[in-house]
């Protein structure tokens, strides 16, 4: 195991990433330095870069790992730095008047996409240095999480409505509906290598995992038909706090309170509170053509 990479000397890491091939690592620090390691000895490779872009929140290995791109968030412009010598890499790719949020990299390094102060999704090109497509959602609220499916096909983002929502990227439309689990801002998102898996933090202190097909149902099915039940097939959690069946028969009505906490097979929450999730008994829950037995007679 590697020990701890010590090398920011005023501001700890802030953000990092490995190269594709797994043989390096980058990472940079709040004041703009960056730092590109040995992934195998932890050893640092070659002279810090000191970028003087302050906020540097998002670091990448772009274009076969010929370069690093870093984004700030006082700076509208994403900055190409040589992975190997440090110096400025060809132009930036500009964003103005917007200032990013978040954002995130194609796993093949030829895409960013950055989620803005202001509800817009921009989607750029790594090679040509250009915007490619933008798309607003509101003027209030800002994105402050986004990442790309593994084959880019889709961007996943949150806002700050607590909802985390799947955009087509070439069709520019969005897919199914929003999903909902988070009491707070969700402030982190990453998907599975195999594109099957979502995982978001939140400002609650909570870690969910979905499955991605969730975004793939019809109807207002908050997470895709997942909850096993003894007599049928499936059911799924819809807005209004209801489980219904496959079928869209009223099942379980869920209390508000409780409705991010009903544990679910493509839904894994992972919390530090002490509020454990609520899990659905099936063998105790009456429904279908046993729902008589929860009639007890009290006549005398």
């Amino acid at each position: 195991d590697l020990e701890p990479l010590t090398g920011h000397a005023k501001f700890p890491g802030r953000c990092g990433a490995y190269s594709p091939d797994g043989s390096r690592i980058v990472t940079c620090s709040w004041d703009g330095v960056i730092i590109v390691w040995d992934a195998s000895t932890g050893f640092q490779l070659g002279d810090p870069i000191i970028t003087q872009r302050m906020s540097t929140f998002c670091i990448a290995f772009v274009l076969n790992s010929a370069c690093l791109a870093s984004i700030s968030y006082d700076y509208s412009e994403v900055c190409f730095w040589d992975s190997h010598t440090g110096a400025v890499s060809g132009e930036s790719l500009n964003i103005a008047p917007d200032t990013p949020r978040s954002a995130a990299f194609s796993s093949d390094g030829t895409r960013v996409v950055i989620g803005t102060r202001v509800g817009k999704l921009i989607l750029g090109d790594v090679q040509t240095r250009c915007m490619t497509a933008s798309w607003q959602f509101g003027y209030n609220d800002s994105i402050p999480s986004v990442c790309f499916s593994p084959d880019a096909s889709r961007i996943y983002f949150t806002l700050f409505d607590h909802t985390i929502r799947c955009w087509d990227t070439f069709a520019g439309s969005p897919l199914g509906n929003p999903l909902r689990c988070h009491a707070q801002t969700i402030n982190a998102l990453s998907t599975s290598r195999d594109g099957t898996r979502i995982a978001s933090g939140s400002c609650d202190k909570s870690i969910c995992i979905w499955d991605t097909q969730a975004f793939s149902s019809k109807g207002n099915s908050i997470v895709s038909a997942s909850l096993h039940g003894p007599d049928q097939g499936t059911a799924s959690i819809t807005v209004d706090g209801w489980l219904k069946t496959k079928e869209g028969g009223l099942f379980l009505w869920v209390p508000e309170q409780y409705q991010t906490r009903v544990e679910d097979l493509s839904l894994i929450r992972i919390s530090v509170e002490e509020t454990s999730p609520i899990c659905i008994q099936w063998e105790k829950l009456c429904h279908g053509e046993s729902w008589t037995r929860i009639w007890r007679n009290t006549v005398h």
